[in-house]
Parts: C-alpha cells; structure tokens; sequence
C-alpha cells in the first residue's frame, strides 16, 4: 500500500496474530536423526513425537533468531485478526550483534561476507521468498543493459546480494523469509538488519510501522540533508 502497489479500500486484510516460528533446523538437530510422526504445540509447549520416543520443550527454546525480540507480534493494520493476544518480546539491544560485527576492519568484514555468499547456488529463493521483491523484471534477469552475469563466479553472486539487500532497504521488517529459504544456510540477515539500523538511526524509518508515513528514502529534509547536488 505504501509503494502504491494496491489501494486499501479494494482489499480486506485478514491478520494473524503470531506467537513466533519454530525453527526447523534446531528441531532436527534435537531429533539427531530419528523419525518424526507428529508435532503438535500446546500453548508453549512443542511436543515431538517418534516411533518409541516423546519429548517436550518450550517453543520459545526452538523459535527462529528473528522471533526472539520480536516487538510486533499484534498486526500495525488490519480489518479482521485472528488468534489470541500476544505479548512482544523486544530485545534491550535488538541490534547487539550488528554493533559486534561493525567493530571488526573493513577486511574482516568483507572476508565474512565473502565466505557466506561462497555457498550461493544462484536459485534466487531468497528473492522468491521476499515479499518485497515484486519486480516484474528482476536486475538479475535483465539483459538490456546486463546488469550481472549468470554464472557461479563469487563477484557475479556477491553483487547480486548486495543489490537485492538494498533494494529492501527501509521496506525490510525483518520477517526472515530470505534466510529461512534458503538451501545454504547463507545468513543474510546480518546484511539486511545492518541496512535495517542504517536506515534507522540516519533517516528515522522502520518498516512496517506506520502505514502512512513515506518510505524512509522517499524522504527529504533539507535542514538534516546538507547535499545540494550540484557539486
């Protein structure tokens, strides 16, 4: 709505209210091999069950990084919500490990970024995955002009990556679908929420908080943004 990419009076949305995503991944790594038959939550309790084997846990134990601190958990805008109240669970420094990461050099940085996009397989399930990439021609796919190449060449993938996390800039709320589709377990995250605080702390914009407020770079103001664009 914001992007005016639909009216708000031609849709209904239907909200719900979301206690949080279970992170597949550590589930696995809790079953250490064993069959699965059925899984079931009981308010905070996420019971496992097996052939010869139950186990119960607190789902808050298992529950994907980004659902941690969490402090919109109740819909911003909606005509209908579903499901019971739940509480935030903000964080006292959401951003501690984007501030860690900042302290490392510029080398140690990029060598970190470099190791993670290394296992890219180029199947764009992170850009699938992203309600915000909605393009009808993806920069990847263009080939007039021919913006990066189609191979596994490490530049061809790192550009790719830096691209997508800027397109997102000031529209990411971190909802983690990039990260949790993706086959290589490439965390991505950690680029997009250190773009995230940028577009925070120098344009005061967070995504999907005001849904009539323009988007953070949308925005100019000239007694803050000394650039006359003449030079």
């Amino acid at each position: 709505m914001k992007e005016k990419q639909v009216a708000r009076e031609n849709v209904v949305i239907i909200a719900v209210r979301c206690g949080g995503i279970l992170d597949r991944k550590q589930v696995e790594d809790m079953l250490k091999g064993r069959a699965l038959t059925d899984a079931i939550v009981e308010g905070d309790t996420l019971i496992l069950k097996g052939d010869g084997f139950e186990e119960r846990v607190p789902c808050s134990s298992v529950l994907r990084e980004e659902c941690l601190y969490c402090a919109a958990p109740e819909p911003v805008e909606a005509d209908h919500v579903v499901g019971p109240e739940v509480k935030p669970r903000p964080a006292e420094d959401e951003y501690a490990d984007i501030k860690e990461f900042e302290k490392k050099s510029p080398e140690e940085r990029w060598q970190w970024f470099s190791q993670e996009i290394e296992k890219c397989i180029r199947c764009y399930a992170c850009r699938n995955a992203c309600p915000m990439c909605y393009c009808s021609e993806c920069f990847v796919e263009s080939n007039d002009p021919e913006w990066v190449g189609k191979g596994d060449d490490l530049p061809d993938k790192q550009f790719f990556h830096i691209i997508r996390a800027f397109h997102t800039a000031g529209r990411c709320v971190d909802c983690g679908a990039c990260e949790r589709a993706c086959p290589m377990g490439i965390k991505l995250r950690m680029l997009t929420r250190k773009i995230q605080k940028d577009v925070k702390e120098l344009f005061g914009g967070e995504a999907g908080k005001d849904p009539d407020s323009p988007p953070a770079l949308a925005t100019f103001e000239p007694k803050k943004d000394t650039d006359d664009f003449t030079g």
